[in-house]
């Protein structure tokens, strides 16, 4: 599975604070050069953005036990693509796409870019025009290629083959503070908020945060 990954892979692990399975794809990043970290809540899973790729992997402990000992914790890695333009930052990878607006982000921000569809769901800091925090969605409609987006005919209940959504938390001071997959979208705000939270920044500086 490793050894042609960046142009193979075809399925990402969606990481809860619990557990991590194998579900059909997407991914993403902004700053290719600087290594960025995110881990899941209990520290038993870790995703990397570093030099145009997406790494993940299950972390081990410190003090392994005997049934553990043997066990292979397994590397998977994705090209991550820059496509951003002058109105955008957007970086994308393996069917999930992380983009926002250049300028102000407004609270009601609803936006198209590199093939996935954006919504502000949530706005946990700003005013009537501009969003300093927000929980953002990010649609897949459909599978274009392998490994990126694009709008489908009809939206996401028409396409023939639709990828996942991707929740994140964008911090106009931090970037991505946190994000998470799932294969169709959330129904509540209680479900976005815990989809969003899945991996979460380690370090100061995250995704799209120049």
């Amino acid at each position: 599975m490793l050894g042609n990954l960046a142009r193979r892979f075809t399925a990402f692990f969606l990481c809860t604070a619990f557990s991590c399975a194998v579900i059909p794809a997407p991914t993403g990043i902004g700053d290719t050069a600087q290594e960025t970290r995110y881990e899941n809540a209990v520290r038993t899973y870790y995703e990397r953005f570093s030099s145009g790729r997406w790494q993940g992997a299950q972390i081990a402990p410190r003090s392994p036990l005997e049934s553990e000992k043997r066990r292979l914790l397994e590397k998977v890695s994705v090209d991550v693509h820059d496509c951003s333009n002058e109105q955008y930052k957007c970086i994308f990878g393996s069917y999930r796409v992380f983009a926002v607006p250049r300028g102000k982000l407004s609270p009601s921000a609803a936006y198209v870019t590199a093939g996935s569809a954006f919504h502000v769901e949530e706005c946990f800091r700003g005013d009537a025009t501009t969003c300093q925090v927000a929980l953002i969605s990010s649609d897949c409609q459909q599978h274009s290629g392998i490994d990126a987006c694009m709008e489908a005919d009809g939206g996401r209940t028409r396409s023939p083959n639709p990828g996942p959504v991707l929740y994140f938390i964008f911090n106009t001071d931090f970037g991505v503070t946190a994000y998470g997959s799932v294969a169709s979208p959330a129904q509540t705000a209680d479900e976005r908020r815990t989809a969003a939270v899945q991996m979460i920044l380690q370090g100061r500086q995250g995704l799209l945060s120049k």
